[in-house]
Formats: structure tokens, sequence, C-alpha cells
């Protein structure tokens, strides 16, 4: 049975101010304050060697410039006090506010069940693990592609090597040479939900963990393995964001585009208390509002976490992006992880190549 609101309520854990370290907005701050100050230090001694008079042209110019220096350091300084003390709280507070709605949405789609009204979903298996609706976004057309779980690389490598498919790191890259774009959300092993999630699982911190962190790895080897191919095509894309908090449902997405004649497809599977999520059932959204909802909650996530969290970016026919301080950040918490829980994960990360 689906969990209400009140046995979902999100308990508050402290996180840090910034999960990553200096993220690309800190970095923005820190240039903009560094220059400021190299160009006012560069007019002083101008100023100072040459005597410029202060009626001549280049006293105006250099005053304008001294101007824009200075602005260039008031910007650094409040674009860095935002970034450091007040964008990540901002952040929380979207992320608890779509997170309580989608948890009165599944108080609610119970509710619906138990009176016998149709919600416009309808439970397509019993068991999602390894059902063949996963595979249907494997093609050579061209489409949309959304994929969000909690180790949702894992889950799909799992499934594509039991159907006796390639794995996941081929078969998206085949996917993106069609022009696909594709935008994959899984879940950030750093976090201190992970301990709770292990427990509304009944699994192990270990077992959860690990998988968490194979969905890592197999990033990591999608990112080394899009380096040898041809990056001309500007209309194919893979960005792959982490997210921090207690996501209740595995999801996938395909918009097919225009011209094509099968229909638009999404899938979902509830976190269910006390059973691992891969055995829990599979259900299709049929009617638009509901995928309105769907889609709306999912894009919130990417985006609220897309400017610190991303991973991987592959867009507009350029090489490859790999953030390289996320995943040392990970690579160093799993290493204290293991040592302060006294665990040894099956999966271990690939070493990040210099």
């Amino acid at each position: 049975m689906l969990m209400t609101s009140k046995q979902r309520e999100i308990k508050k854990l402290p996180v840090e101010k910034n999960p990553i370290g200096i993220n690309e907005h800190q970095k923005v701050a820190i240039v903009a304050f560094i220059l400021g100050v190299v160009l006012i230090a560069i007019i002083f001694l101008l100023e100072v060697f040459f005597h410029i008079s202060e009626f001549s042209t280049y006293n105006v110019i250099f005053f304008i410039i001294e101007h824009a220096a200075a602005s260039l350091i008031i910007v650094g300084i409040v674009a860095w006090i935002f970034e450091t003390y007040f964008r990540h709280e901002m952040l929380t507070q979207v992320e608890g506010k779509f997170q309580k709605q989608f948890n009165e949405f599944c108080y609610n789609l119970q509710e619906n069940v138990n009176k016998r009204v149709n919600p416009g979903i309808v439970e397509i298996a019993t068991k999602r693990d390894n059902h063949k609706s996963y595979t249907k976004w494997i093609s050579s057309e061209s489409e949309d592609v959304f994929f969000a779980g909690r180790a949702v690389l894992a889950r799909i490598n799992k499934n594509l090597e039991s159907s006796n498919l390639s794995g996941v790191v081929p078969t998206l890259i085949e996917k993106y040479k069609t022009g696909s774009r594709i935008r994959i959300v899984t879940f950030d092993p750093r976090s201190d939900l992970i301990k709770r999630i292990a427990d509304d699982e009944t699994r192990s911190y270990e077992e959860i963990l690990n998988d968490i962190v194979e969905s890592i790895g197999l990033v990591y080897l999608l990112y080394e393995e899009s380096k040898k191919i041809d990056f001309k095509n500007e209309d194919g894309s893979i960005i792959i964001v982490l997210y921090d908090l207690i996501n209740d449902f595995s999801y996938q997405e395909v918009k097919r585009r225009e011209g094509s004649n099968k229909a638009n497809q999404m899938l979902f599977g509830m976190y269910y208390n006390y059973q691992a999520g891969y055995n829990t059932p599979l259900y299709e959204v049929l009617d638009p509002q509901t995928k309105k909802f769907f889609s709306t909650y999912i894009k919130k996530i990417y985006d609220v976490n897309h400017p610190c969290r991303w991973l991987l970016r592959i867009e507009n026919g350029k090489r490859p992006s790999f953030n390289k301080d996320l995943y040392k950040s990970i690579e160093n918490h799993i290493e204290r992880t293991c040592i302060e829980h006294q665990i040894e994960l099956i999966y271990k990360l690939p070493k990040l190549q210099a």
C-alpha cells in the first residue's frame, strides 16, 4: 500500500552548505572579484609611475576602468555571499515544496484506487524489475528520453543484460547518435538519506549504497566511452544530474518526435515501505493531466540540481564535459563511509583518469 503524506514526512537532516566544494557560480564570483582587484592595481601603478595628469584623456579612461573594476569586485562579493549562504537554502525550500506536493499526490492516488476511481494510471505489471516495457526506448528513432531513480543506470544496465542486450553505456551512446535528447536524474551517494531509505525498505545500508555507487560508476564509464565517438551531431545530447531528497518513485518517459508512428510512453514505479523498489508494481500514465504532474515534478528536481550537481554533459556537438570535482568528492565520501561503517562495497568506483 502507498504511504500517506504523514507517514512520509521528511526528516530534516543536517546538510552541507555546499556539498561539492566550489560550484560554477562561485567560480565566476571569484574571477569577477580577482579581475576587479587586478584592474584597480594596474591603474594605480600606471598613475604612480607615469604621473597621469588629472585632466588628460588617459585619466578619463582610467576613471571609467576603475569604476568598472569596483563594480566587478562588488558583484563578485555579493554573488559569493549568495551562492555560499543563500542558494542552498533556497533550493532546499523548492525541493521541499515539490516533495510535499508529491506526498499529497501519493495519498490522493491511494484514496482513488481504494474508491475504484480511475486516476489515469494503470498497473501493467505486479513486479517492475526487468519488464519488457522498460526497453521500448531502444530504437533507431530520434526521441526525448528522461530517466529518474535512485540507482537508475544500474537498474537499466541489469535489465538490458538480463534481456541479452548491450549494456547501458553502449546503448545510450547509440541512442545519442540518433539525435535523441537524454536526461537522467540519479541519487547522490553522499546523501544522509541513504540510511533512512535502507530502513524504509528493510535492506542493508551497504546494499543500497552499492547500487547507487554503481550508477555513478556507469556515468564515468559513459564519459570515457563518449570521448571516442564523433561529436558532429548537434541534435543529440546526454545530461546526467544528481539529486538529494526523498523521491518516492522511479520514472521513465519517452517522447516521440513528429512523424513517428509510435505513442509516447510514461512509466513509473513506487518505492513502498518494507519492500525493495524493483520488486514493486510497474504503472503506466495515460491521461495528460497526470502526465503533466509527473513531468513537472521530475523537471523541477532536474532544474534545481543541474547548476551544482551535474555530473556529465554531452551536448551541442561538443566534446563531453565531466564534473571531476563532484566525482572526486564522491570518491572521498565513499572511502570515508566504508571506513566509518566498516563495510566493503561489491562495486568499486572507476579511478578518475588524469
